[in-house]
């Protein structure tokens, strides 16, 4: 909409998570959006799905996603190039 000639890529990608991320957060965080209430509300995590990236738990060791997908942008739209990839 703001940038119609700029094509989404993995910047793009990963603000959008986050931006995600943080919309919900909050919105679980309720009327206690301060840092310690963000954080105890994105730890509510458990199989939080965005749409873009496996299905994301964030626990209290804050550890998360260790897994992926090759992508690759075609005509404006992100298109999955493999399976899920999962690193140890």
């Amino acid at each position: 909409k703001y940038f119609p000639k700029n094509e989404p890529n993995r910047y793009s990608l990963s603000g959008y998570l986050a931006a995600t991320l943080f919309t919900e957060g909050a919105r679980r965080a309720g009327r206690n959006l301060t840092r310690e209430g963000l954080i105890a509300a994105l730890e509510t995590f458990k199989g939080f799905e965005t749409g873009i990236v496996p299905p994301i738990t964030i626990g209290p060791d804050h550890d998360t996603q260790k897994q992926g997908f090759w992508l690759r942008v075609e005509r404006g739209h992100f298109k999955q190039l493999s399976d899920w990839l999962k690193s140890e």
